[in-house]
C-alpha cells in the first residue's frame, strides 16, 4: 500500500483511484494552464529555461489546451522567510533527537556542515516566528486553492537555470544562510509546492543551448495527482522524450 492514511493520522488526503496505472490513458479534457516564468521574489530565470516553458506551452496548445500568463498570488519574500524558519527549527529538532538517542556518536561530524549550520541557525527564531511561518504556509495554501479555481494546472520551469556544474551548490559549507539563499535562487518554482503540499510533476521537455536537459514543472491543487499523471502521460505520448536522438 503506497497511499491512504494511517490509523493514527489526524489529517489525510482523499483516497486515490484503485490503480493509478489504470487511469493514465483515460481521455483528458482540455485544460486551462497558467504560465509562470518569473520568481515570486524576483529570482533571476535563465533565458533557456523560459524558452523551455514557452516550447512546452506551444505543445500544450497543440494538444487542445489553453495557456495563459498567470503566476500564483503568493509573496515570494514571505515564502523564503517562512521556509528559512521552518527548515531551521525542524532541523534543530532532528539533530537534537539524534544527539540524545546516539550520545556516543559524533553526530555533528556525520552530518554535512550545511545541515549542522541549519540546525544552529534555529536560535534566530522565536516560538512566535515559527507560528507565523506555519500561518504563512496555511495562507499560501489557501491562496493556491483560489488560484486553482481559475486554472487547472500551472506550468513553470523546474529550476531557474540550466544544470549547474557539479559542486557549485555544495552543502559542505558551514554557512546555512548563504547556502539556503543560493538554493532558493535555483528552485524558486518548486519551493511553493514543498511548502503547501500540492502535487507537482517535472517532465524533461527542454534543452539548454549546450544540450543539457531542462525540466518543465506542472503543479496542481491538492488532490490532483490523477490529473497530473494523465497530463504527463499525454505529453509523453505526444513528445516521447525517451525516443530523442
Amino acid at each position: 500500500i503506497a497511499s491512504g492514511p494511517l490509523t493514527t493520522d489526524i489529517y489525510f488526503a482523499p483516497d486515490g483511484p484503485p490503480s493509478y496505472v489504470g487511469v493514465l490513458d483515460q481521455p483528458l479534457r482540455p485544460l486551462r494552464i497558467g504560465r509562470w516564468v518569473q520568481g515570486l521574489a524576483g529570482e533571476t530565470v535563465h533565458a533557456d529555461n523560459i524558452a523551455a516553458v514557452d516550447a512546452a506551452g506551444a505543445l500544450m496548445e497543440s494538444l487542445g489546451n489553453e495557456v495563459v500568463d498567470l503566476a500564483p498570488p503568493v509573496d515570494g519574500h514571505g515564502l523564503r522567510n517562512a521556509l528559512d524558519c521552518l527548515f531551521s527549527v525542524n532541523m534543530k529538532a532532528i539533530v537534537e533527537m539524534l544527539r540524545s538517542t546516539m550520545p556516543h556518536m559524533p553526530v555533528d561530524e556525520l552530518l554535512e556542515p550545511a545541515t549542522v549550520a541549519c540546525a544552529n541557525e534555529a536560535d534566530r527564531f522565536s516560538a512566535v516566528d515559527y507560528v507565523n511561518a506555519q500561518a504563512f504556509a496555511r495562507a499560501a495554501t489557501a491562496a493556491l486553492a483560489t488560484y486553482f479555481a481559475g486554472i487547472d494546472v500551472v506550468m513553470s520551469t523546474t529550476l531557474a537555470n540550466p544544470p549547474l556544474p557539479l559542486g557549485e551548490l555544495d552543502p559542505r559549507v558551514p554557512d546555512w544562510q548563504g547556502f539556503f539563499a543560493r538554493m532558493l535562487d535555483e528552485i524558486p518554482f518548486t519551493a511553493l509546492f514543498n511548502l503547501t503540499g500540492g502535487p507537482a510533476a517535472t517532465l524533461p521537455l527542454g534543452s539548454s543551448t549546450q544540450g543539457l536537459p531542462i525540466g518543465v514543472q506542472f503543479g496542481g491543487p491538492l488532490g490532483s495527482e490523477v490529473l497530473l499523471l494523465q497530463l504527463a502521460r499525454s505529453v509523453e505520448i505526444a513528445a516521447p522524450w525517451h525516443k530523442r536522438t
